[in-house]
């Protein structure tokens, strides 16, 4: 954490790209610390929130503290909030710009959180939002949708 913290303040500032990854390491230190103290992944939540809040951050920083700050929140047994900001990464990346790792992993983690509470249909939303960009997991996300619906018998 103490050299996290002294690049984040050096002077003159650290370029873009090692503040940002500054950030995220330092969330990443506090999450695994928050396996023994609870109170480390509310303070790994409030880094990944500064660094996806950034304003020059680039879509791909920015997706993977949104789906840090996620698993953090379901680790903390947050389940709404963590959605929530796994929406995030899929919403902002329709929007915004094409970054394909963090997409498919915050749409697959979301889709099976709503899997284990039995929600078919937000799950079955999750994987058409992934089918729609053309991207290296979409195949995988339409089979998945294809499956679910088959077995739940959902076809609205």
């Amino acid at each position: 954490m103490t050299i996290y913290d002294a690049i984040l303040a050096a002077q003159p500032a650290p370029d873009a790209e090692l503040r940002f990854a500054a950030l995220c390491g330092k969330g990443d230190s506090l999450t695994a610390l928050g396996r023994k103290e609870i109170a480390q992944l509310d303070a790994a939540v409030a880094v990944y929130d500064a660094l996806a809040a950034l304003p020059d951050v680039t879509p791909a920083w920015r997706n993977q503290a949104l789906y840090k700050k996620a698993r953090a929140l379901d680790q903390l047994g947050r389940e709404p909030e963590a959605l929530t900001a796994y929406y995030d990464v899929l919403d902002r990346t329709l929007a915004e710009g094409r970054e394909f790792f963090w997409f498919y992993k915050a749409g697959f983690d979301a889709a099976h959180l709503f899997e284990q509470q039995e929600n078919w249909k937000a799950a079955i939303g999750i994987y058409q939002k992934m089918t729609k960009i053309d991207g290296p997991r979409a195949a995988e996300a339409k089979a998945r949708l294809s499956q679910l619906r088959l077995e739940k018998f959902i076809w609205d």
